[in-house]
């Protein structure tokens, strides 16, 4: 009866040991580490066999954000530097996809938050991985992030039937913005917007854009590009 939570323990034990050789203190309040020496997901899941509190901040190139754990559990996550506020799990699963950059673990309070996630790491960690298969195939169906989005000339008539999250993408690609704008705008999470931009594209409703950029603002009208509505300012 006591075999397995013996090797549970074990098994935390030597993932903390882990994380103590890799992660050194400093100020001894903050361990740092590179994300090629140990990725989040591996983190994530020691800080909950310990239960430990405290706060993630991660580095990946321009990209910046915090995930905040209390007695083992992600209680939290935010981007930083993004033109909305994202939900929490949006900006987990975001963050765990970095596989480059830094962390520094704090140990300190992560304080309450509004729309805290409740669930279990091992959940949350589960749901990060099947997202990231499905990331895999998005270069197949949807073109880069810097690809500017219009709306297709004469759209299908089914445009009326649009659900509001696929409206969303619609009334976003009718003001030219870019696939990287709609994933950072869209308050769903990134795997769900693929699959909704997908679709849109695949009905013939929105499509990329001749225009690098928005059209200028101007006194004459701009003529129509074959295939697309011109983008207004």
């Amino acid at each position: 009866m006591n075999g397995k939570p013996t090797n549970e323990k074990k098994s935390s034990d030597n993932g903390w040991d882990n994380l103590t050789a890799i992660a050194p203190v400093s100020n001894g309040r903050t361990m740092s580490c590179k994300l090629e020496g140990m990725s989040l997901l591996t983190l994530l899941r020691i800080l909950g066999d310990s239960h430990k509190t405290g706060v993630i901040a991660v580095q990946s190139g321009t990209q910046s954000g915090r995930i905040f754990i209390r007695n083992g559990h992600v209680c939290y996550a935010s981007l930083d530097n993004v033109p909305a506020a994202f939900p929490p799990r949006k900006s987990l699963h975001r963050i765990l996809a970095w596989t480059s950059g830094s962390f520094d673990l704090q140990w300190i309070d992560p304080g309450i938050h509004d729309d805290e996630l409740l669930e279990e790491v091992d959940a949350l960690l589960r749901e990060t991985m099947r997202q990231r298969e499905v990331l895999q195939e998005v270069p197949q169906k949807v073109p880069p992030p810097e690809t500017r989005l219009t709306v297709c000339l004469q759209p299908p008539a089914q445009i009326k039937n649009l659900l509001p999250d696929e409206l969303v993408i619609f009334q976003s690609a009718l003001q030219g913005e870019t696939v990287q704008g709609v994933l950072d705008s869209h308050p769903s999470t990134d795997v769900e917007v693929y699959s909704l931009l997908a679709n849109l594209m695949n009905s013939g409703l929105i499509c990329e854009s001749k225009y690098p950029e928005p059209a200028p603002e101007s006194d004459e009208s701009v003529p129509a590009v074959q295939g697309e509505v011109p983008v207004a300012a």
